[in-house]
């Protein structure tokens, strides 16, 4: 399966965005899908459930991390492919929705209860398929290149 369809069937199985993205590119990486999804677990609703940056996005993060990330502090050069690559993802992801925090692609709040149950009532949180297929398929390419 493509890391498209894998963040895809991910998504549409109950994981959260943040989940879906990063558990479709973490085996080839060389992390258990099972751990891959309990560590993105506390991002569904993203970073300390402030709608910033989109889940799609950061799981997407998580992956350049995983692949190019540093594991030794005096690694600069990986330190800043990995800069480059989160970069470059980021305005691909903006150019393409118009943002990358979920208050904005969304139209709502969804870090207050209100506001997330009008995205659900609206249907607003069904474009997240969208985000998810697009960040892996974005992420996909600038790890390949």
């Amino acid at each position: 399966m493509d890391r498209v369809s894998a963040a895809l069937a991910a998504f549409q199985s109950g994981f959260h965005c943040t989940q879906a993205v990063f558990s479709a590119f973490c085996e080839d990486l060389g992390l258990e899908r099972s751990i891959a999804t309990r560590l993105a677990e506390c991002f569904g609703g993203t970073v300390c459930n402030t709608g910033m940056p989109c889940g799609a996005l950061l799981g997407a993060y998580l992956a350049i991390g995983l692949y190019a990330g540093r594991s030794e502090p005096g690694d600069l050069s990986a330190k800043f492919r990995t800069e480059a690559l989160r970069a470059r993802l980021a305005e691909g992801f903006t150019a393409r929705f118009g943002a990358a925090d979920c208050r904005t692609l969304l139209g709502c709040d969804i870090t207050k209860k209100e506001g997330l149950e009008a995205a659900y009532t609206a249907g607003a949180m069904a474009r997240c398929a969208d985000f998810v297929a697009y960040a892996a398929e974005l992420t996909d390419k600038l790890l390949r290149e």
